[in-house]
């Protein structure tokens, strides 16, 4: 691990990590650059692993674009699959789509930049904002129409989390720079410093990503989008590593030996529905570990197929006493937080009746058993989403 270069900006949130500008990382970028001789950079959207996000304004047609920058050393997963979809399935209003794509050169390398329509806050950002039941199940039903896209196309996204459902937000792409910082705020930087206390020569400074959580739920659109195509694959030839996305949405026959599927996908955007509803994770975990979760699982759902047992990834994990018989097989076993309750526990806001339906829903789209799980097309006939 190379040592510690920079100060950290402990007072901005949603900050990369900034000991990743150097060979092969970041694209320094400030508030006011033009990329490209197009790109005026506004604001900044968020960032990630691999990559910075960008709000900024064509000189073109002056519209709002989303610019994510690559690192110069990050796969180019997401550009290839945006190209795929779009060459072999056209577009879908649920699902991310490309406008354009370039390279650039910085001092660290070179850079691929995707061109994006600007959206708006994640699930994540959403989820302490009560939100109506018709926009729920009109969210939830755009969802399923997405990854039913998607999967139509013979890939998976491999990474459904609420970190990338985005919601988009009314005639964004229109908004005037004033009416940007109006709704979403002006820009929070800081100087970015060395370790011994000297100014960073690029980037200058750091940007906090906007924080979503004070919009007005007004500017809402209704329409979600599945985003981040960073860990996508095709159907055909899955990944033989158990991936490295939330714990809480990893579908658990990944802990038995099986590779990622269109199944493994169903099970992450069932819990992504459930989160829509209730503003909560449906498996909370504590410590990002597997036993957790696939106990946290079979506390919630029941217990685990009969021809599971001794294939868990982490079988060392399995502290049991001789004898003692172990409840994910226990056909007994009463789960303490089962789906019926907590459904009716954190969803008061619809009726008992829609309760009943979306029940139905989610225990097929989290059948344990991946084989008994409902596809992606199925969910959107289903009577919940109709």
């Amino acid at each position: 691990m190379s040592p510690q270069r920079y100060q950290w900006p402990d007072d901005l949130d949603n900050v990369e990590d900034v000991e990743r500008y150097h060979k092969g990382g970041f694209l320094p970028v400030h508030i006011g650059d033009v990329i490209e001789k197009i790109y005026r950079i506004l604001h900044k959207l968020g960032c990630g692993g691999f990559s910075t996000v960008w709000l900024a304004r064509s000189t073109i047609d002056e519209k709002l674009y989303a610019l994510k920058i690559l690192a110069a050393d990050a796969p180019q997963t997401e550009l290839e699959t945006l190209l795929y979809l779009m060459n072999s399935q056209g577009t879908h209003a649920s699902v991310l789509s490309l406008h354009g794509h370039f390279k650039i050169s910085g001092p660290y390398g070179s850079h691929c930049c995707l061109v994006l329509p600007v959206l708006g806050p994640s699930l994540k950002h959403l989820r302490r904002t009560e939100l109506p039941p018709p926009f729920v199940r009109h969210a939830s039903r755009h969802l399923g129409e997405g990854l039913s896209f998607i999967h139509k196309a013979g890939v998976c996204h491999g990474d459904l989390t609420h970190n990338n459902v985005l919601f988009a937000l009314h005639d964004v792409a229109n908004w005037t720079d004033s009416e940007v910082y109006r709704y979403l705020g002006a820009p929070r930087k800081t100087q970015l410093l060395r370790m011994d206390g000297s100014p960073a020569a690029a980037p200058r400074e750091v940007v906090g990503g906007i924080n979503f959580r004070g919009l007005d739920p007004k500017l809402l659109s209704g329409q979600a989008c599945i985003v981040d195509f960073g860990l996508s694959f095709r159907s055909s030839n899955p990944p033989s590593e158990i991936p490295g996305i939330p714990r809480s949405f990893l579908a658990p026959e990944l802990c038995f030996g099986y590779l990622e599927s269109q199944a493994s996908d169903v099970w992450s955007l069932g819990c992504v529905i459930f989160e829509l509803h209730s503003s909560r994770a449906l498996f909370p975990l504590i410590f990002d570990q597997l036993d957790l979760l696939i106990g946290t699982i079979v506390d919630t759902l029941g217990n685990l197929p009969d021809q599971w047992e001794g294939q868990f990834v982490n079988q060392a994990d399995r502290r049991l006493k001789p004898g003692q018989k172990d409840f994910w097989y226990d056909p007994s076993f009463t789960p303490g937080r089962a789906l019926e309750k907590q459904i009716k526990d954190k969803c008061p806001q619809i009726s008992e009746e829609q309760r009943d339906v979306l029940l139905r829903l989610l225990r097929g789209v989290l059948s344990i058993d991946p084989v008994h799980r409902l596809s992606a097309a199925d969910m959107v006939s289903h009577p919940y989403l109709q």
